[in-house]
């Protein structure tokens, strides 16, 4: 299925396909991934004395799809989904950015 196909589709033929090729599981491993990052982002801030903001921007670059796509094991495929999910979890971004905007406000 090609990105111009995805994008032409209604709300229960995305439904469908999210669930036919259970996309939505995907989604779960994937937050628990960036939770998981995250912890360990947390842990070597606090390790090695720097911010954790600055932690989790290279966390944030690391896992870029830019940078994903550089990774040698990870095929078109995975690439692909990878950036469909990202692109759909938008809120994930406005969490993160809320969770950045604590700690920064948190410190000063």
């Amino acid at each position: 299925m090609n990105d111009n196909s995805v994008l032409n589709m209604t709300i229960y033929e995305l439904e469908q396909w999210i669930i036919a090729n259970n996309i939505a599981d995907k989604e779960i491993y994937l937050i628990t991934a960036f939770l998981f990052f995250a912890f360990l982002t947390v842990l070597l801030s606090k390790k090695y004395h720097i911010h954790e903001v600055v932690g989790y921007v290279f966390l944030g670059i690391l896992l870029s799809p830019d940078i994903v796509k550089l990774f040698p094991y990870v095929g078109v495929d995975l690439r692909n989904l990878y950036t469909f999910i990202l692109a759909n979890m938008s809120y994930i971004t406005q969490m993160a950015l809320a969770f950045i905007a604590f700690t920064i406000g948190s410190k000063l």
